[in-house]
């Protein structure tokens, strides 16, 4: 459990999980609306990736950058992820 990521969770804090993290090969995080859709669309280029309630995506995370961003691996939702 992690404080950051309640809600006011942001690029920024991202960025220093990541960092106190960097020895993970993988990382999961679970969070709320709307942070978690603003962070991942940003960390993204922009656009907008929607988190109805159980949806998952993966980033890949580019090693390196001084702000958090990646590239968008999949998304499911929650209906994808039944069948």
């Amino acid at each position: 459990e992690d404080a950051r990521l309640a809600p006011g969770f942001d690029l920024d804090l991202l960025g220093q999980i990541i960092k106190e993290n960097a020895a993970a090969a993988e990382l999961m995080l679970v969070g709320h609306n709307p942070d978690f859709e603003e962070v991942a669309s940003q960390m993204i280029g922009g656009g907008r990736i929607g988190f109805p309630k159980g949806a998952l995506c993966c980033i890949d995370v580019d090693e390196g950058s001084r702000t958090p961003s990646g590239t968008l691996k999949w998304h499911a939702t929650k209906k994808l992820l039944a069948k």
